[in-house]
């Protein structure tokens, strides 16, 4: 029987990955981090777990796949649960994709048959730089509206099914940017808060953002195009031009207080649970951006504005010469279709392919 389970439930957008790659393959005299086959234990545990999962926690689209992955999912965790330490599981779309209190109460279940004590941690974002930093994962994936009512956080739907499940004091939520300025940072933090013997090494680097101008131009191609596939040659022609567009432009994406406060006015009841819980106030505009926007009107003014230097970033990648005058939309769609004609990915391409698709 182990002392206990730590369920670092996120959430998404909050230093997630940096935490699973610091404590990947941890183990002290008290503690462990879960081996379930990848750092990120979101896929894993969603698919042994939820009824219905949702389709991003696939590698497979094909059902006679996507039934085994469950089943080796569910292996994977019923081998790991037993044993003596204590044990730390990590994913964010516990705090995601787990949106019942009987499912979490499900998860709660089945960790206190293997030990004595199950308690939640998760680290939470302030809304505007959330809803900035979800706007982008969304485009890699979606044709999303900037609508930022949308993309906020929903604290309360997020956690509360938690609460329910773990008890008024078995979860703690904890203030992302204060965690994450202090000293070492967000794993030194949890580490304090788990009880570690020690504060393992960050690794990797972190999740590098796109800048205002290439989200401009996404927004651009999503909005004529659509969503790309999540599975097939398609994810894979996606996942390149997503990393073609990873050094194009400069500027640093915000959202202005016009649009902020449409937003929030729509959840201010949300926003004002969660800053009672965490106990202090979350900002509610992002510091630091040098482009500001309003609507999706600035955004794809912003695209037309970019279209010439995004014209001569494809051309200089060897994706063809774009007509004259055209817009950033058919530039990005003629760079998708002919990097949609390269190889498959390998190494840290496929990773990022991976991770892209698992995030958020």
């Amino acid at each position: 029987m182990r002392p206990g389970f730590l369920l670092h439930l996120g959430m998404a957008k909050a230093g997630s990955t940096a935490i699973q790659e610091a404590l990947a393959g941890y183990r002290d005299g008290a503690w462990e981090y879960l081996d379930l086959g990848e750092p990120n234990h979101s896929a894993t545990l969603g698919l042994a777990l939820l009824e219905a999962p949702p389709r991003r926690l696939y590698r497979s689209g094909e059902a006679g796949a996507q039934a085994a992955e469950r089943e080796a999912a569910r292996g994977r965790l019923l081998a790991a649960l037993p044993g003596e330490r204590g044990a730390i599981l990590s994913g964010e779309e516990l705090s995601v994709a787990f949106r019942t209190r009987e499912a979490c109460e499900g998860v709660a279940a089945l960790l206190r048959g293997h030990a004595r004590v199950v308690r939640g941690l998760a680290y939470v974002r302030d809304p505007a730089s959330f809803a900035r930093s979800q706007f982008q994962q969304r485009l890699r994936l979606e044709a999303v509206r900037l609508d930022v009512g949308r993309l906020l956080p929903f604290y309360r739907r997020r956690f509360r099914p938690w609460v329910g499940a773990l008890g008024e004091e078995g979860l703690a939520l904890v203030d992302y940017g204060r965690a994450a300025g202090g000293p070492g940072g967000l794993v030194a933090d949890l580490a304090a808060r788990a009880g570690l013997e020690r504060v393992p090494p960050a690794r990797g680097r972190p999740n590098a953002s796109l800048s205002a101008e290439a989200v401009a131009v996404l927004f651009a191609l999503r909005r004529e195009d659509g969503a790309p596939p999540l599975h097939g040659p398609g994810r894979a022609a996606n996942a390149r031009l997503l990393e073609m567009l990873s050094g194009f432009g400069r500027g640093r994406l915000g959202f202005g207080p016009g649009l902020m406060e449409r937003g929030l006015l729509r959840q201010a009841n949300d926003l004002r649970w969660a800053e009672r819980r965490i106990g202090t106030a979350l900002a509610r505009l992002e510091a630091g951006a040098d482009v500001v926007v309003e609507g999706e009107g600035d955004l794809l003014d912003l695209a037309a504005g970019a279209a010439p230097a995004l014209a001569e970033w494809v051309e200089a990648r060897g994706l063809g010469r774009a007509a004259a005058g055209e817009g950033a939309a058919a530039v990005l769609r003629g760079a998708a279709r002919r990097l949609g004609e390269a190889p498959a990915p390998g190494g840290r391409l496929a990773r990022r392919v991976v991770g892209w698709l698992r995030r958020g």
